[in-house]
């Protein structure tokens, strides 16, 4: 570029260069006001940040939720109704009753046997050191029921859990034992055979 002013006189001060304002940025420079640097890196892309957060709303209310459902299955397994406990109680005192009074005669089948022969017209039962045997046996496997019945009802009246079915369960099974028993017995007699035989022929 060529300088068109004149050159300066003795003693004169040569013209200043033209400099840029000082208001205006210079040309290598970004145009950024030192004080607004850029914000330091977090290190967690800003795409992670809200989905992580969401997981662990979400981890939360599941732990609330199931914290929930114990306390309500507690809530309800407590609750049991006070007739259960009566029902059982009546149930079980009426097992006891059944099994301390019939005792004698389940043990002397002999003479229940020979009673219901004499009303059906079979004859006399003669089985009767079998039947003595079979109700010892049948005694001891009544009053084992009865022993786990009352066991049962308890720990699960002491767990708040319904109790009342236990012993009706026992009383069914109690009387399939006897049952069976006496099946045996009259089946095993020889009055019993010849009077099935009679009547088949």
């Amino acid at each position: 570029m060529t300088d068109h002013r004149p050159p300066p006189r003795y003693g004169e001060y040569a013209p200043l260069e033209p400099t840029a304002p000082p208001d205006r940025a210079a040309p290598g420079d970004s145009g950024t006001p030192p004080d607004r640097a850029a914000p330091a890196d977090s290190g967690t892309p800003p795409d992670r940040a809200a989905p992580a957060a969401s997981s662990s709303v979400t981890v939360k209310s599941t732990a609330a939720e199931r914290s929930g459902s114990a306390l309500a299955a507690s809530a309800g397994t407590r609750e049991r109704p006070l007739w259960d406990t009566l029902v059982t109680s009546i149930l079980l005192a009426l097992g006891t009753f059944d099994v301390v009074n019939s005792w004698p005669q389940v043990a002397d089948f002999t003479s229940a046997l020979n009673t219901l022969y004499a009303a059906q017209g079979i004859g006399t039962f003669t089985s009767a050191a079998l039947a003595a045997t079979m109700g010892l046996v049948a005694n001891i496997v009544r009053l084992v029921i009865l022993l786990a019945v009352i066991a049962i009802s308890l720990v699960r009246i002491h767990l708040r859990k319904r109790a009342f079915p236990v012993p009706i369960i026992g009383a069914v099974a109690a009387g399939i034992v006897l049952i069976a028993f006496v099946a045996v017995l009259m089946l095993n007699d020889p009055a019993m055979v010849a009077y099935l035989h009679s009547r088949g022929a």
